[in-house]
């Protein structure tokens, strides 16, 4: 799948202003449940010589000292423009997933704001499974020309019909 370069750019400042407002959370759990699940935080160098890795200096510079502006962070150390197509597309899944974002109105609001970008390219972020908890896993696709619900998975579960000649057909 192919996402151009100005729809990430676009997608991304929507999505900035909509999330951050230009403010990144400052805590441990935003990092390790968005951001390390996205980029091995700890595999990669540090930029920063009192720190062995980017998990360091990330902490230090949201948790600690909040000195890192968004724009900072997500396309100047992180790189979140530049990378592969497949990379950014597991970052917009990680936006809407259940353990990064809870409230399921702000997922919907989300969605359609991804979407609106997204259909440029001629790709649509739609539920693809549940969870554990039941909660909905979101996953991005090709567009389909026949629409479908947003937030309800496709049925993937085969259904087997009994006809009265005894024989089973799916």
């Amino acid at each position: 799948m192919k996402i151009s370069r100005r729809v990430k750019s676009e997608l991304y400042k929507a999505l900035v202003k909509e999330l951050y407002s230009n403010r990144i959370p400052d805590d441990r759990n935003w990092i390790d449940n968005f951001l390390n699940e996205i980029w091995d935080l700890r595999a990669m160098p540090s930029e920063d010589d009192r720190f062995s890795d980017a998990y360091g200096d990330v902490f230090q510079h949201i948790v600690n000292n909040s000195d890192w502006e968004i724009d900072y962070l997500f396309v100047d150390r992180l790189k979140l423009l530049e990378v592969e197509d497949s990379f950014y597309i597991s970052f917009l899944e990680r936006v809407v997933h259940p353990e990064t974002e809870v409230n399921e109105d702000q997922i919907m609001r989300l969605i359609l704001i991804i979407n609106s970008y997204l259909k440029k390219d001629g790709l649509v972020l739609s539920a693809s499974s549940y969870n554990i908890d039941g909660k909905i896993i979101y996953g991005i696709g090709k567009l389909e020309k026949e629409s479908r619900f947003l937030d309800i998975p496709e049925n993937k579960i085969p259904f087997f019909v009994a006809k009265s000649n005894g024989r089973i057909e799916e």
